[in-house]
């Protein structure tokens, strides 16, 4: 608890901070009635033919329980009182057995482990032949049905699950066969064909499904423990999927349409010079649309355009067309060709009377969509990317130029400027401003009396004597930027001056270092050899986080230590390399900052900025308490949001956040921390990970993720903090209950809730990724202008300058009060032995 001391100066700071945050007993009795509704429907899921629906509910939090344990700094819990005795949430004033209730199910929420499903094997686009197991009609039928009534298959079209028909394998079993055991990891999905299964839970039988019933789910999905066993209590014939094969069919099915609609908008005069990102926008976006031949697809005058279309099947016929005040005669559009891109991006209309030939199937885009998710200013695209391709190609000498995830911004940075003709840039031998120019238009000369030693330094060929003339799309500037083979960092090696009146592109050495991390600044040379071991603050599956001190300093730091060959056994060596090189790309106060890194024979170190106010789950839940008050959760999700914001425009997605992976610092500002799952993306990604409470449904659903699934994941945390639980659990459903909740999308808000609450999260919430703010050309930035946020000033968020909810008590650099106590795990850890690698394993970690 903490003393009466300490609760006073947080309730005075609270009080000068925001409003109370008071829920009334209306409130109350709306969240007993959601909760009691809840009790009520129990087992409301059971006899679907799924293992996990049958299970007892007792029994379900340690099923949910996975053997992947993300290395982790756990701490203490703690009393924060937020509020006085007399404004407790909706959530603290009930009582008796409800009250009881809702903390089983806050227990249970914390029995929700991350799960992930191993990465795809990288394979050639289009390379991947998925096997095809011939049935009869009934056979297929049967298997149809049976993907109709379930979840995780009812969402897709016709064609995709006819696709997965073919993948499901014929398997017989004798009569008492063992199908799948309990706890052990699955990787099938099973359809009865002919006769029964029973399910078997800790020895004792709970329940039988017979043809065209379903078990094992999850084991499409990721790693998961078998719920139960299942034996074959007839001869069986079942039909069975793989992991893999549904990944790889539902990855392949998404990008070959994808794919394909990119082709068509290459060849579209207005979108040919966008980048693939922008396309790709476009392409999901695209609404499809089915009509027979001689149907009417728009009457003219009906308003139809502005709308870009493209013929996917069939031919479409415009008749009686006018626009610009002009008529034209009668056109058609074959399969493949388009229409309308220059009405969406000029806000243009023609009007026609569109009629279909044949049977048509078209995809077609709005002006109001298109602007939405690309932006208004197509040009200005094309020149960010136009740009993007300059930079990637620009040689920066020894150093390091932009990481292809760092591009966009570094692109974004380029200020346009004007110059007189006559105007010297730079004057060889004397010191410049260091920039590289990018040349708009105009001409300009490059004079040096080291012309020969310039050509590899500058990326051009002499053609002129001492004399080189750079014009539009030519470049000057770049070997003033950092350390080159020849030259003095800040002394020009050339002349250069503007031949012609010119427009350049000007990116300045502190636009670079906003956007560019320095590998160097990381402290390489602090080794083991330079630290004391003070205590462990957490641990994992793959090793501990220790709390450290540099020798002969006060510096204090949290040394991340793992080991190798835990690594290795829970195919997890290629991610902790992503998660180190990602780190080493970050530079932000609300995010970890990794100080440095090594490795020896047994483990790999990571040297860490060290947090020392603990996670912001016990500042959300507390023994007494659930939630905060709405201004405390508008400070913190604001925080979180710019920390979000930072790596997503380095093309970074987090992909597990929860408030276990936000730290508190010794200011009271939160900090994310735990990159495991952390990936640098160009489009989308596949891959299965994150913990369920917090997924969204398009990772569910296998459909690819981007930052949207961030997005998604942020909302539910911020529903947490306001309302005490996340939305889609409520302590009874089982796993699967709880997935099929978030890919229906549905929720209510118990309790007083603001109305600019609610339509924010009612905004992040959204099921289709596209449709959800975050998502949109303007990206965070539609966020942060939400109303919800007309409180806070950004500028000074980003510069530490707000006063904040709650500041943790830090005696010093090394106290570990907010921490648990591992002595007893120290004491073992001297006793440790190691298991020698292979050579081949050894190599996994050389990029580390």
């Amino acid at each position: 608890m903490a003393n009466g001391e300490t609760r006073k100066a947080i309730n005075t700071s609270f009080d000068k901070t925001g409003q109370a945050f008071a829920e009334g007993a209306e409130s109350a009795a709306d969240g007993v009635r959601r909760l009691t509704a809840g009790l009520g429907k129990g087992l409301k899921d059971l006899g679907k033919g799924t293992v996990d629906a049958i299970l007892k509910p007792q029994t379900i939090p340690q099923k949910l329980e996975h053997c992947f344990d993300v290395l982790a700094v756990q701490p203490v819990n703690r009393t924060i009182d937020f509020i006085d005795e007399s404004s407790k949430s909706m959530l603290d004033q009930t009582d008796g057995p409800i009250r009881r209730r809702i903390k089983e199910a806050q227990r249970g929420a914390q029995k929700l482990k991350v799960v992930f499903a191993a990465p795809l094997r990288p394979v050639e686009f289009g390379s991947f032949i998925a096997k095809d197991f011939p049935k009869d009609d009934r056979d297929k039928e049967l298997i149809e049905e049976a993907l109709e009534e379930n979840f995780v298959f009812n969402h897709l079209s016709k064609s995709r699950r006819e696709r997965l028909i073919g993948a499901f394998e014929p398997v017989p079993y004798k009569r008492g066969t063992e199908i799948i055991k309990e706890g052990d990891v699955g990787d099938y999905f099973y359809v009865i064909g002919a006769g029964e299964v029973d399910f078997i839970v800790g020895g004792h039988n709970v329940g039988t499904a017979g043809p065209g019933k379903t078990f094992g789910e999850l084991a499409l999905l990721y790693q998961a423990p078998r719920a139960a066993t299942c034996v074959a209590k007839t001869e069986c014939g079942l039909f069975r999927l793989d992991q893999e094969h549904f990944r790889r069919i539902l990855m392949m099915q998404a990008e070959d349409q994808v794919h394909d609609v990119i082709g068509i908008l290459k060849t579209v005069p207005y979108f040919k010079d966008l980048d693939d990102e922008n396309l790709s926008k476009i392409a999901l976006n695209l609404s499809i649309s089915h009509f027979k031949d001689g149907e009417v697809i728009h009457e003219k005058g009906e308003g139809f355009c502005p709308r870009f279309v493209i013929v996917k099947k069939g031919s479409v016929k415009l008749a009686d067309v006018e626009a610009g005040g002009s008529e034209y005669k009668d056109l058609t559009f074959e399969e493949g060709q388009f229409f309308g891109d220059g009405a969406i991006v000029n806000n243009k209309t023609f009007s026609a009377k569109v009629v279909a030939v044949g049977d048509v199937t078209i995809f077609s885009l709005s002006r109001e969509t298109f602007v939405r998710v690309v932006g208004s200013d197509v040009q200005k695209l094309v020149n960010l990317n136009m740009d993007k391709r300059m930079l990637r190609a620009i040689p920066f000498g020894k150093r390091r130029g932009p990481a292809e995830n760092e591009l966009d911004l570094l692109a974004s940075t380029i200020k346009n400027k004007k110059f007189p003709k006559g105007h010297v840039f730079f004057t060889e031998g004397q010191k410049c401003n260091p920039a590289l120019y990018l040349v708009r238009s105009g001409r300009l000369e490059i004079r040096s009396s080291k012309m020969s030693e310039l050509e590899n330094l500058l990326g051009f060929t002499i053609t002129k004597g001492d004399v080189h003339v750079v014009e539009e799309k030519g470049y000057f500037g770049n070997d003033t930027l950092g350390n080159n083979d020849k030259g003095v960092f800040g002394v020009s090696e050339y002349t250069v001056r503007a031949i012609e009146d010119v427009e350049l592109g000007v990116l300045d050495l502190d636009a670079i270092r906003s956007v560019v991390v320095r590998r160097d600044q990381l402290k390489a040379s602090i080794t083991m050899k330079d630290l004391d071991m003070v205590r462990i603050l957490g641990a994992g599956t793959f090793g501990k986080v220790w709390l450290v001190t540099r020798k002969g300093t006060d510096d204090a730091y949290a040394l991340k230590v793992q080991v190798k060959k835990q690594l290795i056994d829970f195919n997890q060596a290629e991610g902790v390399i992503r998660e180190k090189n990602i780190m080493a790309q970050l530079d932000h106060p609300f995010i970890i900052k990794m100080v440095g890194s090594w490795k020896d024979e047994n483990k790999l170190y990571m040297l860490l900025k060290l947090y020392q106010g603990g996670e912001l789950q016990s500042v959300i839940h507390t023994d007494h308490r659930d939630g905060v008050p709405e201004w405390a959760a508008k400070f913190y999700a604001a925080n979180i949001l710019e920390g979000l914001s930072y790596m997503h425009r380095r093309h970074i997605i987090y992909r597990d956040l929860k408030p276990e992976n936000v730290l508190l610092d010794s200011d009271g500002y939160t900090v994310i921390v735990d990159l495991g799952f952390a990936k640098v993306i160009k489009d989308k990604t596949y891959t299965f990970c994150g913990t369920p409470l917090y997924l969204a449904p398009e990772i569910i659903m296998q459909k690819g993720h981007d930052k949207g699934a961030d997005h998604w994941s942020w909302g539910v945390m911020l529903y947490e903090m306001i309302v005490g639980m996340t939305p889609f659990y409520d302590g009874v459903v089982d796993q699967m209950g709880l997935f099929k909740n978030i890919v229906r999308g549905k929720f209510d808000f118990p309790g007083e809730v603001s109305h600019y609450a609610r339509d924010l999260i009612n905004r992040m919430l959204v099921v289709p990724q596209f449709d959800r703010l975050g998502s949109f050309a303007g990206a965070e930035m539609d966020i942060k202008h939400h109303p919800f946020f007309d409180e806070i000033d950004w500028k000074k968020l980003a510069e530490k300058n707000l006063k904040v909810p709650f500041k943790p008590k830090v005696k010093n650099p090394l106290d570990g009060s907010n921490f648990d106590d591992y002595s007893k795990l120290e004491a073992k850890e001297k006793k440790t032995k190691f298991i020698a690698l292979t050579g081949r394993e050894e190599a996994m970690f050389d990029k580390f």
